[in-house]
């Protein structure tokens, strides 16, 4: 009997590694293992003091953190084997790496040849290869080297990748590349950021992106908290003021953005040509206040409905198609409610009413699995004859006034002022 060796060939096997995946979701998925790392530390989530550096050139990629560093019981078993063995586990909680190869897979795309070097309490070591002659040897085996652990150095990693291939080195000495990274991190990572980790790009520190919802005594979001299959759902839906870029659903696996202001079928909206029962209205401009948020989170990433790219949303997974009925339900209701706005200066005459809070800040405890809004009608339909005055001014003064004559809100200490100066100068309303 004769053996035929399927082992793939190395060439093969990093082509398929890295044919799907961006140079800026290569970057990410290498931030990504520092965050997960420094979740062993992390408190009230809060990441204070933890960070990662980047510096991007056309000579070299170098990555740092200060996150603790990897054992080499994890390099050996995890972090540079391709594929997680079902019996390994590293001990860290609530991560987005599922199947072994985010790292490895970043490295083969951006140069062929890297230095790992790892600083823990206890041991410091590092792995270096040429990807090139490693592709030409049968072996799949790296070299782990000792390293003296007398020097004074953070406990962290730090990735330095050389040789870059001839389209990284033209994306990385372009500075638009290296906006839209900028820009791309703040999106996708932006939980963490807000939580204060921090991320440097050639010196430059990143900040978070906010989501944004309206909120006062008579406008409530709906907050809805699902546990199952040890994973927890939070699904928050709301108004925002008018912005048809950032209208739509926002869905977070484990912290990660997967969809942004999305406006598909996936997320309950209707397209033109695709017929899906669970579809509610076609978007217009019409629901540019619409702000929708699902939190997945679970200290298991399989339980979640994240792609295997990290960069989207698996429809078929079945904890998301349970969650979609409830995404709906909560839709339905602001959906319903922005219907009476009618035009665009009754939206800035709404949002001028409401004071704004920004998703961060917000304490779900306060919030219900129902939608409060006013009894708002359109003044085309009511023949009231109302206008509305907006003007902006410093926020400690404003903020002061509120407090020095007990006003919830922006809207009532106008109302308050703008009575006021009537009855000074004698009007009659």
């Amino acid at each position: 009997m004769e053996i035929i060796n399927a082992m793939p060939t190395k060439e093969l096997f990093i082509e398929m590694l890295t044919r799907d995946i961006s140079l800026e979701d290569a970057i990410i998925d290498l931030i990504d293992n520092s965050i997960d790392a420094a979740k062993k530390d992390i408190n009230n989530q809060n990441y204070a003091d933890k960070w990662v550096k980047i510096s991007i050139s056309k000579e070299k990629f170098s990555i740092s953190d200060n996150c603790g560093g990897m054992t080499k019981l994890i390099a050996i078993n995890y972090a540079f084997r391709f594929g997680r063995p079902n019996t390994w586990d590293t001990g860290i909680k609530h991560t987005v790496g599922r199947f072994g190869i985010g790292m490895k897979r970043s490295i083969f795309k951006i140069g062929k040849d890297f230095q790992f070097i790892s600083n823990t309490e206890n041991e410091r070591f590092m792995i270096e290869e040429n990807i090139e002659k490693w592709k030409k040897n049968d072996q799949w085996n790296f070299q782990i080297h000792d390293l003296n652990k007398d020097i004074k150095e953070e406990n962290g990693i730090e990735l330095t990748i050389h040789n870059l291939y001839t389209n990284v080195e033209e994306e990385f000495n372009d500075q638009v590349f290296i906006n839209n990274l900028i820009k791309e991190i703040e999106k996708v990572l932006s939980i963490p950021i807000l939580q204060n980790f921090s991320i440097y790009i050639n010196d430059d520190i990143l900040s978070g992106e906010e989501i944004n919802f309206l909120n006062g005594d008579d406008l409530k979001p709906f907050y809805k908290e699902i546990r199952s299959d040890d994973a927890i759902v939070k699904i928050f839906v709301g108004i925002g003021e008018p912005n048809p870029k950032k209208a739509g659903w926002y869905i977070y696996c484990n912290d990660r953005l997967m969809l942004e202001a999305d406006k598909s079928t996936l997320t309950g909206w209707k397209e033109q040509g695709i017929d899906d029962e669970l579809s509610i209205v076609q978007y217009h401009n019409q629901y540019a206040m619409f702000r929708g948020v699902v939190f997945f989170d679970s200290d298991d990433p399989f339980l979640i409905p994240m792609t295997t790219t990290k960069t989207g949303i698996d429809e078929n997974h079945r904890l998301f198609k349970g969650i979609r009925r409830e995404m709906n339900r909560a839709m339905k209701l602001v959906i319903s409610f922005l219907k009476s706005i009618s035009n665009k200066d009754e939206r800035d005459e709404f949002v001028n009413n409401y004071d704004t809070i920004s998703l961060s800040n917000i304490k779900f405890r306060d919030f219900d699995d129902k939608f409060i809004s006013p009894d708002f009608k359109s003044s085309s339909n009511n023949g009231y004859l109302f206008t509305t005055i907006s003007f902006k001014k410093e926020k400690k003064i404003v903020s002061q006034l509120k407090d020095d004559y007990n006003l919830s809100n922006n809207k009532e200490l106008g109302e308050f002022l703008f009575d006021y100066f009537l009855k000074m100068e004698g009007f009659n309303e």
